[in-house]
């Protein structure tokens, strides 16, 4: 039985290799494949980068936050708390 299948594969391997359409439809179907590994890789890099770019920026602003309510707590007030933040006194307010 396993002989029987080696001699298959091999005269399926024989037909392959000299009928230039299944090697033209085999190239076509590899290719497409390695196109479309290429276009996930760059959506997940793409994805990865907004990820952290968001996550950077939503991190600064809680920093910004936990240091107002510190500085609050220790009875700094708004206005200057703003100015060392660059902020306006309005946005300072809002925190609580």
């Amino acid at each position: 039985m396993v002989e029987e299948d080696i001699r298959t594969a091999m005269e399926a391997e024989k037909e392959f290799v000299q009928d230039y359409e299944y090697i033209s439809a085999y190239d076509r179907q590899e290719k497409y494949l390695r196109d479309q590994e290429a276009r996930e890789a760059f959506v997940r890099e793409e994805g990865e980068a907004a990820g952290f770019a968001k996550g950077k920026v939503e991190g600064k602003a809680e920093a910004k936050k936990e240091l107002i309510i510190a500085w609050r707590n220790k009875g700094k007030p708004d206005s200057e708390i703003a100015e060392l933040l660059d902020m306006d006194v309005d946005e300072v307010k809002q925190i609580k």
